[in-house]
């Protein structure tokens, strides 16, 4: 006599299986969401497999997912450890947690690998109202949200053509006044340094900066000279140090080392800034009377440089927390694609003051 097995689960993967629909339609039957999505007869399909083979509604789950698990989930790609090391994400990680502990929400953290597929188990399963994804690279992982009907945001994503909602900073107005700051300082030789994988791929938010550059030198009637925007190759299996230090001192250097170089060099984010006043410092060039430095993201050490180094301040705790707030307003079906973070440019001692070359 064969035994059953009463400790086999039936699952939707199943169902979809034997019903002949993706397992997101089987999904939304069960869960009795985005019903306008699903015909009658394919409805009717799915549970009348799901009544044959004996499935159970995980009501737990079920019930998290329609709202009642005061739950977030959170993905980070990369390792943890290197998220305590990330200044920048680590700090929009506290803003989040700042906001759901203040809505009585718990979060759900996970991290992937780039290539990785799948969502994490807990996240599979929806056990959370919605997702955000942080510093996400893979284009799978927004796909696999969109296709299962989660909520999800991603904050400063990877890739530009990204269809999901997304949290950005207004990386293009910031750094036009970025140029601004150092035409009105009369610098009229103004070089950029951004970075790129060593595969060289380049993230949307440089190639916005890039492109505020750009804008920012039309603007002043300055002309754009190519051999003054340098690509800085980082790798990220670099440990105990930022991965773009090196690679940016190596750029600095070229540019430093040129007959007609610039009197102002404008670092895509502070890491290569710092880079660049470590390498001005090392071959004996004055900051900023020969050379003036900026960055963008205003991280903590940029305060205690010597000199303390201009940058683009960007909230990063606010960013977090407007993260859950827009997510929130996403699960309500009441937010855009894309929203918006403002930056403040904080003129401090690596750019004050007009060039010595032209001083009067």
């Amino acid at each position: 006599m064969k035994k059953n097995n009463v400790n086999k689960r039936v699952t939707q993967a199943e169902i979809a299986r034997r019903a002949r629909v993706s397992q997101a339609t089987v999904s939304f039957v069960l869960n009795s969401r985005f019903t306008d999505r699903v015909p009658e007869r394919t409805r009717e399909r799915v549970l009348k497999v799901a009544r044959e083979i004996g499935y159970r509604t995980n009501y737990f789950a079920r019930s998290l997912v329609l709202g009642t698990t005061n739950s977030v989930g959170l993905i980070y790609e990369d390792t943890f450890e290197f998220l305590t090391e990330d200044p920048f994400c680590s700090a929009i990680f506290r803003g989040v947690n700042q906001e759901l502990t203040r809505r009585r929400q718990n979060l759900i953290f996970s991290t992937v690998n780039g290539m990785q597929e799948v969502l994490p188990p807990m996240m599979e399963s929806y056990l959370v109202e919605g997702i955000i994804l942080l510093a996400c690279k893979n284009r799978r992982l927004p796909t696999a949200l969109r296709e299962r009907g989660i909520p999800h945001i991603l904050i400063d994503p990877f890739y530009e053509e990204v269809k999901s909602p997304r949290i950005l900073i207004s990386n293009k107005r910031c750094a036009a006044e970025i140029v601004d700051h150092l035409a009105q300082n009369r610098h009229t030789r103004i070089g950029m340094i951004a970075p790129a994988t060593v595969t060289g791929e380049m993230a949307w938010s440089f190639k916005e900066r890039i492109a505020g550059f750009q804008q920012g030198l039309k603007q002043n009637g300055l002309t754009f000279d190519p051999s003054l925007l340098v690509m800085s190759t980082y790798d990220l299996t670099i440990k105990n140090e930022f991965p773009e230090l090196r690679p940016a001192r190596m750029a600095a250097k070229k540019m430093l080392e040129s007959a007609n170089r610039p009197t102002a060099i404008f670092g895509a984010n502070d890491r290569i800034a710092l880079g660049v006043l470590q390498q001005a410092q090392e071959m004996g060039v004055s900051v900023p009377g020969e050379l003036a430095i900026v960055g963008f993201d205003d991280l903590q050490f940029t305060q205690t440089t010597v000199p303390p180094l201009s940058t683009v301040s960007v909230d990063k705790e606010s960013l977090g927390r407007k993260t859950v707030e827009q997510l929130f307003n996403i699960v309500q079906g009441n937010a855009g694609p894309a929203l918006r973070i403002q930056g403040k440019l904080v003129v401090r001692g690596s750019s004050a003051g007009a060039p010595e070359a032209v001083k009067v």
